[in-house]
C-alpha cells in the first residue's frame, strides 16, 4: 500500500490523486460509520482518502484515474449507504 503526502493509505495504480468527489451520504446510524466508509474506500485501489462526517454526511473522496466515481458510490452503495455526488474537481499535480 502506498502512502499519500496527507498520511492515509491507499492503493495507488497509477500515482497520487487526481480527482476528489464531494458527496452527501444518509443512512450512517452512529459515530462509526465515518470510519467504516474511510476503511470501505481506502482499501480500494486508486483511492487515496476517504473522509464523512457524523452526523451530517457531508464528505469527500481522493481518488485517481484507475477508479471511476461511479465505482467508488456502488461500493458505498453495496454497504448500505445512500450517496449523493454534491460536487467534483480535479485536484493539481
Amino acid at each position: 500500500m502506498a502512502q499519500n503526502k496527507g498520511g492515509s493509505t491507499g492503493q495507488f495504480v497509477n500515482g497520487e490523486a487526481t480527482k476528489r468527489i464531494d458527496v452527501k451520504v444518509e443512512g450512517l446510524t452512529c459515530a462509526s460509520c465515518p470510519a467504516t466508509i474511510r476503511s470501505l474506500l481506502t482499501a480500494e485501489p486508486g483511492i487515496s482518502d476517504a473522509r464523512v462526517t457524523y452526523p451530517d454526511g457531508n464528505g469527500y473522496v481522493l481518488f485517481n484515474d484507475s477508479v471511476s466515481k461511479e465505482e467508488i458510490i456502488a461500493k458505498m452503495s453495496d454497504a448500505g449507504y445512500k450517496v449523493e455526488i454534491t460536487g467534483e474537481s480535479k485536484l493539481a499535480n
